[in-house]
């Protein structure tokens, strides 16, 4: 978070300098921008993962499943398909 404020003062102190271009400060949002974009593509990334063991897991009829944590999940209800 502190690196972020630098990062934004840094941007804006640049453009102060050089006449208020605000080259500086568009490319730090654009930074912002793409980092927030991969943050995003990992967390869809690692739901879509998960879903694909619970299908798995519903498709196999398994009662417990790993999951990526290495955790052991319990299925207490089986579902009933088409119900």
């Amino acid at each position: 978070m502190n690196k972020a404020r630098a990062q934004y003062a840094q941007s804006f102190i640049y453009t102060e300098q050089d006449n208020n271009n605000l080259t500086y400060f568009h490319l730090y949002h654009l930074n912002i921008i793409r980092r927030s974009i991969d943050e995003l593509q990992g967390y869809l990334s690692a739901k879509i993962e998960e879903e694909r063991g619970l299908l798995m897991r519903e498709k196999t009829g398994r009662k417990h499943a790993w999951v990526p944590a290495g955790n052991i999940i319990e299925v207490l209800e089986e579902r009933k398909v088409g119900a």
